[in-house]
């Protein structure tokens, strides 16, 4: 017997790749550094791993000073451009490293972006050293997230990783080189990229797990890869409302695979298709193998073990 189960769920995070929202001026920034191999940099090439207070760091929208340098494991206080608070710590780490261990980057000199995008907070499988951080206290109703992702210029294996975010998780890959000025967003797993942008995000607290997967002595993988930095941004536009009253019905039996799907859209939902991206409004599950959405002709879900949602060309 098929049973079709129509689930109109909101996701917390409501949407990974969707519209940007309107800037806003009210931004938390937090680096992370690491000075590499002891004895190895002047103090001159250390600045060059912090951001000072005066300078701006940061893609498009999000370019902004007033940064906090980070280290370690320490619960801090993290204060915004506006001068609210919220409450900052990483729970676990394996270490931190700028992309050279051993000397300083001779490019981009002086410039925030370079500085934000060589040190990291690394994590991987191996020995369980997953990076683990928690914000708590965020003041703001919505709000976007920014994560700048990186390697070092060793340790790096095939550059694939696993980035958890409020408990939904995605493989990445990163651009294992030298940042060269050039920010590339996350858009599927396959393609190397630099940042990913979680967007319409509600409550008062968030979590980020990064571990670096690929090759596997001893069974575990052994890639060390992790986050930059990340940012927090106010945002003035409400993350989508669940969709409403679905034909046919919420477990409804005896479906035909190829029956129309309609749903009422929910309020500030920006796309009328029945799956918005990688997470949307709505999830349509099913024990059935392969269903063409009537909605969209030209995607499928798969019913894949494991797997919460998502559409497939």
């Amino acid at each position: 017997m098929k049973k079709l189960l129509i689930s109109v769920l909101l996701l917390t995070i409501a949407s990974v790749l969707g519209e940007p929202s309107e800037a806003a001026s009210d931004i938390f920034s937090i680096n992370f550094y690491s000075y590499g191999k002891s004895g190895s940099l002047t103090d001159t090439q250390k600045l060059n791993l912090t951001l000072e207070p005066e300078q701006s760091a940061g893609v498009g929208e999000w370019n902004t000073a007033g940064w906090i340098n980070y280290t370690g494991t320490s619960t801090v206080s993290l204060t915004s451009t506006e001068g609210s608070t919220a409450t900052f710590k990483v729970n676990s780490v394996r270490n931190y490293s700028p992309y050279y261990w051993t000397r300083a980057r001779t490019t981009l000199i002086g410039d925030g972006n370079g500085d934000l995008m060589d040190g990291h907070a690394r994590g991987t499988e191996s020995g369980d050293l997953k990076f683990d951080m928690t914000v708590s206290n965020v003041p703001f109703e919505y709000y976007d997230v920014i994560i700048y992702l990186g390697c070092c210029s060793s340790w790096s294996g095939d550059d694939e990783a696993v980035i958890v975010f409020n408990g939904v998780g995605q493989n990445f890959t990163v651009i294992d080189e030298l940042f060269d000025g050039t920010f590339v967003e996350y858009v599927d797993a396959e393609t190397p990229c630099n940042y990913i942008v979680y967007r319409g995000v509600t409550g008062s607290s968030f979590s980020v797990q990064t571990w670096g997967l690929g090759p596997e002595p001893d069974g575990l993988g052994f890639n060390h890869i992790g986050p930059r930095g990340f940012q927090i941004m106010e945002s003035n536009i409400a993350p989508p409302e669940q969709a409403t009253s679905p034909t046919p019905a919420d477990e409804a039996l005896h479906i035909l695979a190829d029956a129309d799907l309609n749903w009422t859209a929910g309020l500030f939902s920006s796309s009328s298709k029945w799956l918005d991206n990688v997470v949307g409004c709505a999830i349509f599950l099913c024990d059935c193998d392969i269903i063409p959405t009537s909605k969209n002709s030209d995607h499928y879900y798969r019913d894949t073990p494991g797997f919460s949602g998502g559409l497939e060309s």
